[in-house]
């Protein structure tokens, strides 16, 4: 994410399942990482381009974005 212009992020370690994880309606859930960036929409379009590119492929990947206001926009704004 930094590479492609993010400043910063938020690693959150946590818990779910997904379509793959429930079986005959019993979910199994898996340990999983919650990443969170908040980012120009430049470079939310890079990081979801790298995504698609190198990650999607072989990993289970969940992805929203969403509009946010931020008092201090400079502070998440490549330099």
């Amino acid at each position: 994410f930094i590479r492609c212009g993010a400043t910063g992020f938020n690693s959150l370690p946590c818990s779910g399942a997904g379509r793959q994880d429930i079986i005959d309606g019993v979910p199994r859930k898996r340990a999983q990482v919650r990443l969170e960036v908040i980012v120009t929409a430049e470079v939310c379009d890079a990081i979801l381009a790298f995504l698609q590119a190198e990650i999607v492929a072989e990993h289970r990947v969940t992805v929203c974005v969403e509009t946010v206001n931020v008092a201090r926009v400079g502070d998440f704004q490549p330099e």
